[in-house]
């Protein structure tokens, strides 16, 4: 295509992000570059040249670019949030914080530039700035696991809630917030690595009432109530895992173990 096509600086910007993502980083910044030869003004080849220089950590020339995106286009939050992570990745928080507000300011409700604007605040070690930050990505959108966790971390490190209290915390905004599956599962995998087998095991039903097909809750389930000694309410989901999806392997092994757990070797080897 390029061969038909060398004057076109979209045919040179999709090329070179292909190379990008191939990590081909040489390819990229060829492209990038004739792409702003033939077109100076195209905003996303600035950006794409950016990051592929951040990429090779050659973080001045990744500055460069992004601010002559800025130049291109201010309202776009885009290139005010990629000088933030320089500024950010060279130690200069001060100035990241400068240009995620930049960004705020264009944007308020992506939640990228909360994020990144509170672990600046957690660098800096302000708790009362980065939970600010935090709580607003929580309002914006409550089914984000990571930082709901990260959020209660940080209240129990700074004494603002004891340990038990921190448990209740994460569980009575955690399970009601999620909005798929997914989400339920993963908070689910959260609470299973703090050793809150309870709030997992509600998760997880949680995600199963949202889908009924999603296996893998079945099989999460099946361990949980395995370790618990409760071997008959594993059987029933390691069970129904299979039954949903007869190809995942890992559930006849864990069913076949509890089969040989309770010395019904038959049924184990079957």
């Amino acid at each position: 295509m390029l061969l038909k096509n060398p004057d076109c600086y979209e045919t040179n910007f999709q090329l070179g992000q292909a190379y990008h993502e191939t990590n081909n980083l040489e390819g990229a910044i060829l492209c990038f570059q004739k792409a702003i030869e033939i077109y100076p003004k195209h905003f996303f080849s600035y950006i794409s040249l950016g990051k592929t220089y951040f990429k090779k950590v050659l973080y001045e020339k990744a500055l460069e670019c992004y601010q002559k995106a800025a130049e291109i286009d201010p309202k776009n939050e885009i290139a005010y949030d990629s000088i933030g992570n320089v500024y950010f990745n060279l130690k200069k928080d001060d100035l990241a914080l400068e240009y995620y507000e930049k960004a705020l300011q264009t944007n308020p409700r992506y939640l990228k530039y909360l994020k990144n604007s509170g672990l600046v605040y957690e660098k800096k070690q302000q708790d009362k700035n980065d939970l600010k930050f935090y709580k607003k990505v929580l309002d914006i959108d409550p089914s984000d696991v990571k930082t709901l966790n990260r959020m209660t971390e940080l209240k129990f490190k700074a004494g603002d809630i004891n340990e038990p209290y921190s448990d209740s915390f994460l569980s009575k905004q955690g399970i009601h917030s999620q909005k798929s599956a997914q989400d339920c599962y993963q908070q689910a995998f959260i609470y299973y690595s703090k050793m809150m087998k309870d709030q997992s095991i509600k998760c997880l039903n949680k995600a199963i009432k949202i889908d009924l097909n999603f296996f893998m809750a079945y099989c999460k389930l099946g361990l949980i109530y395995k370790e618990q000694m409760m071997l008959d309410k594993a059987k029933e989901n390691y069970r129904k895992a299979i039954q949903i999806n007869p190809n995942f392997i890992k559930s006849y092994i864990k069913l076949g173990n509890i089969y040989c757990d309770k010395k019904m070797y038959g049924d184990g080897i079957e």
